[in-house]
């Protein structure tokens, strides 16, 4: 099983996804494009860096997505 960590979810909780419920899907490719004309970049020789992405986590049946506590007593 997979295991993934992330600062969003707090110690002693976790959250167990159905693989066959759920779908990851990707819409638009990862694509970094550079601008130099932003405000004052040209009076100030920088450059303006842009990341962009668009992603979606489908959920087809809610009970796919179950949240665990744990307990450590």
């Amino acid at each position: 099983m997979p295991v993934v960590s992330t600062p969003i979810v707090d110690a002693g909780e976790a959250y167990v996804i159905d693989g066959n419920a759920t779908e990851f899907i990707s819409r638009m490719s990862p694509e970094v494009r550079a601008f130099e004309e932003d405000r004052d970049n040209v009076i100030k020789n920088l450059v303006t860096f842009r990341a962009e992405e668009r992603v979606a986590f489908l959920v087809y049946d809610e009970k796919a997505v179950i949240k665990v506590t744990l307990s450590t007593t």
